[in-house]
């Protein structure tokens, strides 16, 4: 989460008396998720609401939606060739980080109101993907992934002269609710709903949670848009092991295809509910 590995680098400015570390579960790997959580090494967790449900709904009633932060960022992209959802039909398709994740739910979703259905594969990010994506003879026609591996991939296959290359043909949350253009994606989570009855760890768990807040607001305005890049190139290669160029989060946070806006949990729980229960 962007607004997190932001919040990571300017905590010692935002939050005072309370220090966050960041850890990564492995992409496209409920298991290895569920395991950390019901571990409880984290008081919070990020990821998405679909993934907050289903762990509540298989034992982790612990868990506690504390708000959502994440409103639109997941794209179905095609080849540049493609140009009606007609062509997609019967296609085969690459889900990052990998089948049954939002991106190929809301793909599906997508599809299904043009009553097209495709053949999907899962990957996660990575030389592999980019690898498959990219040869000459690859059938893979069209991706469903999150931000920012599509700005990942838009970048890549220009800087690299891919011969197979790529457009953004539908912003899937808009797709999927035009009226609203958005849908709940990722979410807020804390690990150990005890932690409220906790004096100490409630009053910790209000000022992050007010830093989260404020690191998106920060993320969101244009004035900051250089600094929170090269925040990014930073703490990605801290974090994900990854070295990305600025340029990759200049184009992405100017581009708006990420939409931020933290919400707390008892004013969106029923629209949660009601997109991911259908």
């Amino acid at each position: 989460s962007i607004p997190l590995l932001v919040l990571d680098a300017k905590q010692k400015e935002w939050m005072d008396g309370v220090e966050i570390q960041t850890t990564v579960a492995p992409a496209g790997d409920p298991g290895a998720m569920r395991a950390l959580l019901h571990s409880k090494e984290a008081d919070f967790a990020l990821f998405n609401a679909l993934g907050g449900a289903k762990n509540y709904a298989n034992g982790l009633t612990d868990l506690k939606l504390m708000g959502v932060h994440i409103w639109k960022g997941v794209y179905l992209l095609t080849r540049e060739n493609v140009e009606n959802w007609e062509e997609l039909n019967g296609a085969k398709a690459i889900a990052v980080p990998g089948v049954g994740t939002p991106p190929q739910i809301m793909a599906l979703k997508a599809l299904g109101k043009h009553k097209v259905e495709m053949n999907f594969g899962g990957m996660g990010p990575g030389l592999a993907l980019w690898t498959a994506l990219s040869k000459e003879d690859s059938d893979i026609l069209a991706v469903a992934a999150p931000e920012p591996i599509v700005s990942m991939l838009l970048i890549r296959q220009e800087s690299e002269g891919w011969s197979n290359k790529f457009k953004i043909f539908a912003d899937l949350a808009q797709e999927i609710n035009p009226e609203a253009g958005r849908i709940p994606l990722g979410g807020l989570i804390m690990v150990d709903k005890a932690m409220l009855n906790d004096a100490n760890k409630s009053e910790a768990a209000k000022t992050f949670i007010a830093g989260f807040e404020k690191s998106i607001n920060y993320v969101n305005d244009p004035a900051n848009h250089s600094e929170v890049s090269e925040l990014l190139v930073a703490k990605w290669k801290e974090v994900f092991k990854q070295e990305l160029p600025k340029k990759l989060f200049e184009a992405l946070l100017s581009s708006g295809r990420i939409g931020a806006e933290y919400r707390p949990a008892y004013e969106v729980k029923d629209e949660v509910m009601d997109f991911w229960e259908k």
